[in-house]
């Protein structure tokens, strides 16, 4: 339960609490477990505050300090924390399902677990955040700053995530089905075991980016710069890949069965091992590319300089060659 001093004297207002704060900073106040559904809060200091367990559900907190406060299994659905600043607080398993976050600052805030499922986030600072296992499915992540943040096993389906910046952004084993990635920047963001099926990606950016193991199958990556992509494993089939640059890429044991990739250019690419029966490369540019053991089975190589490519026991079985 909370101090009952220290809660007595927030709800007799921002000028009573802001004052006792200013005049005794030694104290950190504990507001564990307290009520506080649809309080108004705006311009309350609580930085360092323990609200840990306390309710907040549809509180206002619009441009409110809560940075570095202890907010763990904190209920603030529906709350307005508009402009508020999070930075380095702690939310571990907190429920923020239809917050408002915009422009929030949340940058090295831990939410491991949290549950952000449809909260509105756009233009939010979420630069270092830990959002390990985090729900934000179907929430709007439009442009925010999502640099070197942890989002590995989060639930990131049906979200909104239109510009937002994701460099070096980890998504090991996050869920990423269905979201909207226009614009996005993934340049050398983790991806392994990621699922990404049927994303469009055509706008956004994926350079430098390590999709091993990911599954972008049925992915629209059409005329993309995909040059140095690390893919060892992925799954790529029934891919559009037409017209993109795949130089160098590393696509080892991939597999890219069905993978429309006309008019792609495979310079220097790596794709041993490969799954790519019933692939179209056809007029693609596959100069020192290595298909060294790959299965072609069925392949259509019409149009493709594969003379200057390895095929070192390739199963080129029915390929069709001009």
């Amino acid at each position: 339960m909370p101090n009952l001093m220290h809660l007595e004297i927030l709800l007799r207002g921002e000028y009573a609490w802001n004052s006792w704060r200013e005049y005794h900073p030694d104290i950190y106040p504990d507001l564990q477990d307290a009520q506080l559904d649809d309080a108004d809060l705006r311009g309350f200091h609580l930085k360092g505050v323990n609200l840990s367990r306390s309710h907040l559900a549809r509180a206002n907190m619009q441009g409110t300090d809560l940075g570095e406060a202890n907010l763990d299994g904190a209920v603030l659905s529906e709350a307005d924390c508009t402009g508020a600043d999070m930075s380095k607080a702690y939310l571990v398993g907190a429920f923020l399902a239809r917050t408002q976050l915009q422009r929030v600052q949340l940058s090295e805030a831990n939410l491991d677990g949290a549950d952000l499922s449809e909260a509105d986030c756009t233009g939010a600072d979420m630069s270092k955040v830990n959002l390990t296992g985090a729900y934000l499915n179907g929430a709007t992540l439009d442009h925010v700053n999502f640099d070197a943040a942890n989002l590995s096993n989060s639930d990131c389906s049906g979200a909104s995530l239109r510009g937002a910046s994701l460099r070096e952004t980890n998504f090991q084993e996050a869920n990423l089905d269905e979201a909207d990635v226009s614009e996005a920047n993934f340049r050398a963001a983790t991806l392994i075991k990621a699922s990404c099926i049927g994303l469009d990606l055509r706008t956004a950016l994926l350079d430098d980016a390590n999709v091993s193991e990911a599954d972008l199958s049925k992915a629209n990556l059409g005329g993309m710069n995909l040059d140095h992509l690390h893919g060892p494993k992925a799954n790529l089939s029934r891919a559009n890949l037409v017209g993109a640059s795949l130089v160098n890429t590393v696509l080892t044991e991939a597999d890219l069965t069905d993978a429309n990739l006309s008019n792609a250019d495979l310079t220097n690419a790596n794709l041993s091992g490969a799954r790519l029966m019933r692939i179209r490369l056809t007029d693609s540019n596959v100069t020192n590319a290595n298909f060294t053991n790959a299965n072609l089975y069925q392949a259509d190589l019409r149009g493709a300089n594969y003379r200057e490519a390895t095929l070192d026991k390739a199963n080129l079985r029915k390929a069709m060659f001009d």
